[in-house]
């Protein structure tokens, strides 16, 4: 395995300033320039760059983002990346004693091999840790050092990515470059919790053409679960089969049903072609619901999706759907697209990898201690 400490970029340019979004996503290839103003919650989306393979992005990256000074954000599939945001509480033997840096130092290495003796994959190398929040005996605070104190309980997400993968990412970016990997959806988790209060457990299941993972946020916990094996083609191929019509027809379809621009009659009629679909899908997340006793659902599709339809046998259950809204309204951004670009929801990815990244404090202390401590643990192979 190549170097860790390359996959730790410019961090300050996270804070303020521009950077780039590349997405590697299920059927989703795309590099997005996002602009950050030093002041206030304003992202200007410059570029978007939308690719139908991964080969096309690859060459993209090769003739663009080899040059030039912004960081680069890598958001990662499930299959190819784990992000888990967790928790963990260390005790210290001399509680009466002031915390030192060489002390910090050592705890954050307790803290990592503790976490990943425990969640250790094979075919995976922990490739970024960041220290998100400390908590010494019940008070939070910025800096430990020189605080004393017996039960330090860190907040943290660390990011793990398959080492194949690592390799080839190596052949088209620029590694010193790339300030922040992580698995997309607990990243999307991340942002989104930050718009529900009261804070409450719930699941984020964003739906692609033909998969559907399912991410939950519970306590102070946001991991990945499962991939249902629905997505958008379970529509589009009802449609197609029942009307004999075009893939792209049976798209304008959903969309013109999900916007209402369709006739009562017809509107019945196409939730009767999909209501054995939606019955399958609905059962797979009761169940889900049921085991993880959570009664809260975010759907995020990627075109569009009758949510609608989408009735659960528990009541109680209540269904969101991610849009531009959340940004702007619940988490209070301002977001501006060049002219062309287009305010569209399948541009949220890159806004909410923006937000995620712009909020990590990577020049700290606390991060340079788990930046040292993540390049440590692996030495450098080439």
């Amino acid at each position: 395995m190549f170097g860790l400490k390359r996959f730790w970029g410019k961090a300050e340019g996270l804070a303020s300033g521009g950077f780039w979004i590349v997405e590697i996503l299920p059927y989703r290839y795309r590099a997005s320039q996002i602009i950050r103003e030093s002041s206030g919650k304003r992202l200007s989306v410059n570029q978007i760059e939308r690719f139908s393979a991964f080969d096309e992005l690859k060459s993209f990256c090769r003739r663009f983002l080899l040059i030039g000074d912004q960081p680069i954000i890598l958001s990662l599939g499930s299959e190819t990346a784990a992000t888990v945001y967790t928790s963990q509480q260390l005790i210290r033997h001399q509680p009466a004693v002031a915390i030192t840096e060489p002390e910090l130092e050592g705890l954050v290495s307790q803290l990592l091999w503790r976490f990943l003796s425990a969640r250790s994959r094979l075919d995976f190398s922990i490739s970024q840790l960041h220290l998100r929040q400390v908590v010494v005996d019940g008070h939070r605070v910025t800096n430990p050092i020189g605080l004393s104190g017996e039960k330090i309980d860190f907040s943290f997400s660390w990011t793990a990515v398959r080492s194949s993968f690592l390799s080839e990412v190596r052949n088209f970016l620029p590694l010193e470059k790339v300030a922040l990997v992580a698995e997309a959806g607990p990243l999307w988790v991340n942002v989104i919790a930050n718009s529900v209060n009261p804070p409450q457990p719930f699941l984020l299941i964003p739906i692609y053409y033909d998969s559907a993972p399912v991410f939950i946020k519970q306590s102070r916990e946001i991991k990945y679960l499962r991939t249902l094996s629905w997505g958008e083609k379970n529509l589009t191929s009802v449609l197609f089969g029942r009307l004999g019509i075009t893939a792209g027809s049976a798209r304008q379809i959903i969309k013109a049903y999900c916007q209402e621009e369709v006739s009562i009659f017809l509107k019945r009629k196409i939730a009767d072609f999909w209501k054995k679909d939606l019955q399958v899908f609905r059962r797979s997340i009761e169940g889900i619901l049921r085991k993880e006793k959570i009664n809260r659902v975010f759907f995020w599709p990627f075109s569009f999706f009758p949510h609608q339809l989408v009735r659960f046998q528990r009541r109680a259950v209540t269904i969101e759907v991610v849009d531009n809204k959340l940004v702007t309204q619940d988490l209070g951004y301002k977001l501006k697209f060049k002219s062309g670009l287009g305010n569209f929801p399948d541009n949220l990815p890159a806004v909410m990898a923006a937000i995620e990244a712009s909020t990590l404090s990577l020049d700290s202390l606390l991060n340079k201690i788990a930046r040292r401590r993540v390049h440590w643990q692996k030495p450098d192979r080439n």
